[in-house]
């Protein structure tokens, strides 16, 4: 965040859209619980692989198509 609480890098699912699945709270909230979601596998793998900014802004445009679906 900026100083003016503009969020200024990627923001995390928890931020995002405040589920306890994103957040590892209530139901999710044990190590037994709270696995990885979509978001987060999908984020970690365009981390760990060298690929062009078209190819990842579809990557992401796809992955929020399926949160927001």
């Amino acid at each position: 965040m900026d100083p003016q609480n503009n969020v200024v890098a990627c923001k995390s699912a928890c931020a995002a859209f405040n589920k306890e699945e994103y957040c590892c709270s209530g139901a999710h909230s044990t190590p037994q619980t709270c696995s990885p979601t979509t978001y987060s596998m999908t984020f970690k793998k365009l981390a760990l692989t060298p690929i062009d900014t078209l190819t990842t802004m579809k990557l992401v445009r796809s992955l929020l198509q399926e949160l927001t679906t």
